[in-house]
């Protein structure tokens, strides 16, 4: 705890609960065979770490590392398993879009006039999903893209089709959010992709 200073904006109770978590992804992540995970997962931590263990920093080390968690796993999951999580991971993009289309046309039920960003704004919240700031919707939503061009066939058929519809929608929403995490994991994803 003395490394998560009451400066960092972390109290107590949610140090402890932090430190635990960290540690316990830490130590699963370190045994997967990949060095380059192991080296990610690492750098990621320290990075964390030496940038003042802030609050949102986190949050954000807790989403990298989950990640990671899921990319371990595809390493033992058979395809037919494995397909299942990418249609969870593009459900969940989906969610998020559908509700940043929620937000755009000002009809948001849930989060107005609750805070978001940190205060309570007045008006409807910007289109940014779930998320309490556009950067963390793009970054999911980047995250995400991967999964849904894995489901996407590449062949002149419905599914086809529709696969693409959604991939570009959700290439529209990053783009909309002009976050540079989002546009750097959408460029990712486009090199992956390319042929």
């Amino acid at each position: 705890l003395a490394i998560m200073p009451a400066s960092t904006g972390i109290d107590t109770t949610q140090a402890k609960n932090a430190v635990v978590i960290v540690l316990g992804l830490a130590v699963v992540i370190w045994r997967f065979p990949s060095p380059w995970v192991r080296a990610f997962a690492a750098w990621s931590v320290l990075a964390f770490v030496v940038s003042g263990m802030r609050a949102g920093g986190g949050a954000g080390l807790l989403g990298i590392l989950a990640w990671l968690l899921v990319y371990g796993e595809a390493a033992r999951l058979s395809e037919p398993s494995w397909r299942g999580v990418r249609a969870a991971i593009a459900g969940a993009a989906l969610v998020q879009m559908a509700w940043m289309g929620v937000q755009a046309l000002g009809v948001d039920p849930l989060f107005v006039p609750v805070s978001y960003a940190g205060a309570v704004q007045p008006g409807p919240p910007p289109p940014i999903g779930w998320f309490a700031n556009p950067m963390d919707t793009a970054l999911f939503l980047g995250l995400s893209l991967p999964a849904l061009v894995a489901l996407t066939p590449l062949r002149a058929s419905w599914r086809g089709l529709l696969g693409i519809g959604l991939v570009l929608l959700c290439a529209a929403a990053i783009v909309s959010l002009n976050a540079s995490a989002g546009l750097a994991a959408l460029a990712v994803t486009a090199l992956w992709w390319a042929p």
